[in-house]
């Protein structure tokens, strides 16, 4: 074991916890386009429900299906470069443009896995199953520690998927936290048995959760997670706002401020944003603080100057009250 290894057996204490190597990525084939399980279970209709998602080098699915169905995968459009079936040599796990129907009898939860690691023309697919029910049921499990005030944030919200939960995040530095529901239940908080989890976090990780005999084995790992609620942007003005608290340019004055200070946000972008709104929210302070909430306080339309290097989106805000506050921008393309 080398002294990386060590370190990481060390931080991890009781639990049982790795770093895996990144895998080679790649950019989404279908550059956006949704791709899909379509069959006779669904009138080979491009269902939501069995709508892929893709992560690093392949699609995944987790969905519910019964009995014998005929099946493939394509786009909306069963485009040339999206329309995948059995081989000709009739194999069902390296598909083919243009292939065949593929018959096969499912029964419960499967995860659906179509591997484009080494070719984008002739994939591999592979499909598991899934366990009946999540261990923890209904409950849901959050990541909280040092990276978010010890809060049930939504941004820290576990999903489960087929075997395990998974959460993608994206930390640097060593962090302490725990794995636990909103309310602190002593039957859903877990950590090493003698204090807080600790780990030296490196950029975009998945954090994977996966239970037995009620002790929760979690693993850190390069970002693989194909999260489905993860929203895929493409449009090239979304990808083009920029804001940064810690710039001037974006954000005057710097850091806190004496209540009555008015401040001034700007967003930057490329041509296309027909229009901008900063939107202000207040922290709600009450009891022991174990729930982190904002409410929303004010909705400022922000204005538009050009220029060569592109457009500016700016506005205003005074803070009249001593409090803490939130702030983010909705754009209109």
């Amino acid at each position: 074991m080398n002294a990386a290894a060590l370190l990481a057996a060390a931080l991890c204490g009781a639990l049982v916890c790795t770093s895996t190597a990144a895998s080679e990525c790649r950019n989404d084939p279908l550059a956006g386009r949704s791709l899909y399980l379509r069959g006779g279970f669904n009138a080979w209709a491009s269902a939501e429900a069995q709508r892929f998602t893709w992560a690093c080098n392949r699609f995944e699915l987790v969905t519910t299906l019964r009995g014998e169905h005929n099946f493939k995968l394509g786009d909306e459009a069963w485009s040339a470069d999206a329309d995948f079936g059995a081989a000709s040599d009739g194999s069902s796990r390296q598909l083919a443009l243009r292939g065949a129907d593929i018959k096969r009898r499912f029964q419960g939860t499967h995860r659906i896995t179509l591997s484009m690691a080494t070719s984008t023309t002739a994939p591999t697919l592979s499909i598991e199953d899934c366990p009946t029910n999540a261990p923890l049921g209904k409950t849901q499990l959050f990541m909280r520690g040092s990276m978010n005030n010890w809060a049930a944030l939504e941004d820290y919200a576990f999903t489960y998927s087929c075997d395990a939960y998974y959460l993608n995040v994206s930390l640097k530095g060593r962090h302490e936290f725990k794995l636990a529901d909103a309310a602190w239940a002593e039957a859903t908080s877990f950590g090493d048995g003698k204090g807080n989890y600790t780990f030296d976090f490196s950029g975009e990780h998945t954090v994977r959760v996966a239970f037995s005999a009620g002790r929760p084995l979690w693993s850190v790992g390069a970002k693989s997670f194909a999260d489905p609620a993860q929203a895929v942007v493409i449009d090239p003005v979304a990808l083009s706002l920029r804001f940064d608290s810690r710039s001037a340019a974006h954000k005057q004055p710097f850091g806190a401020v004496v209540a009555g200070t008015p401040l001034h946000f700007t967003v930057t972008a490329k041509p296309g944003v027909t229009a901008m709104t900063l939107v202000v929210e207040k922290r709600r302070f009450e009891g022991n603080q174990e729930v982190l909430e904002y409410l929303e306080t004010a909705r400022v339309p922000m204005q538009k100057t050009s220029s060569a290097e592109g457009e500016r989106w700016s506005a205003s805000q005074r803070f009249d009250d001593v409090s803490i506050y939130g702030y983010w921008f909705e754009a209109q393309i």
